[in-house]
């Protein structure tokens, strides 16, 4: 979903185009422009969940990762099942965007996924989700066992 020209947010804002501003989360240019559009869509909260959950498919790994910390704000259990589906994501950024989105989500369906995700990432590396999903385990009381 890549934007060739710098996203107005107060404009989207003005018009209510939620899926304006989830595209404008998408825009890497500038910090200030993805940054305020994952305000303003925390602020839309339910209305942007949809969005945001479709915007966890699209092929901009930068996207996935935006729209995933969005989701993690605005809290809704919605996002559960598309979260544990992003812990298989390509991109070990969304991974662990993913895992402590459903860490702080505390939602006893993520378990399982979490567990299978922590054994997978033993084969794949990375510190980072290791770290990410243990800690989600954790804050969804489970306690990962140590090699």
């Amino acid at each position: 979903m890549a934007l060739f020209r710098k996203p107005n947010v107060d404009k989207l804002v003005s018009e209510g185009d939620i899926e304006g501003l989830v595209k404008a989360l998408g825009y890497e240019k500038d910090s200030l422009v993805h940054l305020s559009a994952r305000s303003e869509l925390e602020k839309f909260g339910d209305q942007a969940v949809d969005h945001l959950i479709n915007a966890l498919n699209d092929k901009e790994k930068f996207m996935r990762w935006q729209a995933a910390l969005c989701l993690g704000r605005i809290g809704d259990q919605r996002a559960v099942e598309p979260l544990i589906a992003a812990l298989e994501d390509e991109d070990s950024v969304v991974r662990k965007c993913a895992a402590g989105v459903l860490g702080n989500l505390g939602d006893q369906r993520a378990v399982k996924p979490l567990i299978t995700a922590l054994e997978n990432n033993k084969k794949i590396g990375g510190f980072d989700v290791h770290y990410e999903v243990t800690e989600a385990l954790k804050k969804l009381g489970v306690k990962p066992k140590r090699e």
